[in-house]
Formats: structure tokens, sequence, C-alpha cells
């Protein structure tokens, strides 16, 4: 596949829809990704209450905004209840988002994309159903300056990306895309995963990797994977490793740029 350049990356801009209704002033968001872009684009004063996981340190970015706002549990009853004008569910909500829907609640279902191009059309589109397309223009623009500004390597390089299950992302995602933009190579990627898949230790050890990045909720939280990727081969490779945190790396928003700040500060 070939590899977007940071250039094309700028030049394709998404455009997104426009909503004709009044904008929502009572706004409940009931996903932790919609949690973060929904206080990151939002008017101040119109987000009544976001999803539990907003408040949690180890999963969210946005602990320090959920300060008077009511945690949700995503129940249908309990958002019905808050009489929110607007309710912000992730794709797979389920029978929830139906139920609210069913209720007369706007609904709004924010898509799981797979690549930047689909992250840049899912921001605009939230923020022209919040009533305010200029803030979802201005935080995809930061995102792209973000992007096209960090450093690149002088020469070819390798990243592999795992969690802690072992899980990797390839061909066709967003991890992929951001590693090409950061001008390296996606060692799942080169170890033919397309999508969603796994990346063995014997392909790491084969395939030689300058960085590992090892995606979890902390070193208080261990796992057998990331114990294995302590394996004695690979620190007598010299291969450096980089724990990102989750929260960095789990949803389609500015936080990404975050984590991809993080790999390019540990690139050799």
């Amino acid at each position: 596949m070939r590899r977007p350049t940071a250039l094309l990356l700028l030049l394709g801009l998404a455009t997104a829809p426009s909503f004709a209704a009044d904008p929502p002033r009572r706004i409940l968001s009931a996903n932790l990704c919609a949690d973060r872009l929904v206080l990151a684009l939002a008017e101040p004063g119109t987000v009544i209450s976001v999803s539990l996981f907003a408040a949690d340190p180890e999963a969210s970015t946005v602990v320090d905004q959920t300060a008077g706002l009511i945690l949700n549990h995503g129940d249908a009853e309990e958002i019905a209840a808050l009489h929110p004008d607007l309710a912000v569910f992730g794709s797979f909500a389920g029978s929830a988002a139906d139920l609210v829907e069913k209720l007369g609640i706007p609904v709004y279902r924010l898509p799981v994309p797979d690549d930047l191009a689909g992250m840049r059309s899912a921001i605009l589109t939230l923020a022209s159903r919040l009533g305010v397309p200029a803030r979802g223009d201005r935080l995809v623009a930061e995102i792209d300056r973000r992007l096209a500004s960090m450093r690149r390597p002088h020469g070819p390089t390798r990243v592999a990306i795992t969690s802690a299950g072992g899980w990797t992302h390839g061909r066709h995602t967003i991890d992929d895309e951001i590693l090409g933009a950061l001008g390296v190579d996606n060692l799942a990627s080169l170890a033919g995963v397309s999508g969603i898949g796994n990346l063995p230790l014997e392909a790491l050890i084969a395939l030689q990797p300058a960085l590992i990045v090892v995606e979890g909720l902390g070193l208080d939280r261990p796992s057998l994977r990331a114990h294995s990727l302590s394996h004695p081969v690979l620190r007598d490779a010299g291969i450096r490793r980089l724990e990102m945190p989750m929260k960095l790396w789990a949803c389609a928003d500015a936080a990404l740029l975050d984590g991809a700040q993080l790999i390019a500060d540990a690139l050799p």
C-alpha cells in the first residue's frame, strides 16, 4: 500500500454536512471517545453529562473537564431523565441508543474511523451537529499542523505498536497512517497484517524494529504480553521500548498526536 505523505495528509481535508436544526444546548455523551470530542468541540456550558469513564484518569484525557458534570452509565432511562436535546453515542451503542431515539431524543452516533481522513470527517461532522463548525475546522487544522511538524528519522526505520494482548494494527488503519506520516515503517504492515491482527514475538525478533511501542494502562498493570516484550533477545538487539498510555492511543482525536509525539521523540 502506498503511504500518503504528510503533504497529502494536509491536503486531504474532509468536509462535513450542515445541520439545519438549532444548535443543542443540553448535550449528553455516553461514550468515552465521544466524551473527549464533545468536550473539545462544544460551546462552554452546553454539555450536561458525560460517561463515567471520562472521570477515570487511566482511560480519559478530559478528567479535568468533568467537574460539575453528571456522569452517566449509558442507560436509556438515566439519559431520558436528564432531558438532553442531543445524546451522543459510540457506533456500537446498540439498544440504548435506539431506545433513547424512540423516546424522541435526538441521537448522534460517533463513527469509528479507520483512517485519518475518516477521523477528520468524524470531527467535522460532530462539530457541525453541535452547531460549532468553526471549532471543528480549527481542531482538524491543529491536528494536521502538529502531525506535519513532528521530527522524522533520517533513514529507514521500523516501528512496532502492540497492545498488552498482543494486538496490533497493520495496513488500512490510523496507526499505519500515523507511522507513515512520521516517516517510519509499520512493522505490522511489513509482516502482512491488514487491519487488526496479532504480531508474534518471533516476527518482532525477525524484523528487528528500532522501536517497540507497548500500549497499556500503565506499569502497575502488568501483562504476559508486556513481560514477553522484555525478552533478553530484544534487549540484546538494542531495540528501544516505549510505554504508550492507552488513553493517548484509544480514540481518534487530538490525543493521538500526543502519542505520535512520544513515538517521534523516542526514535533513534
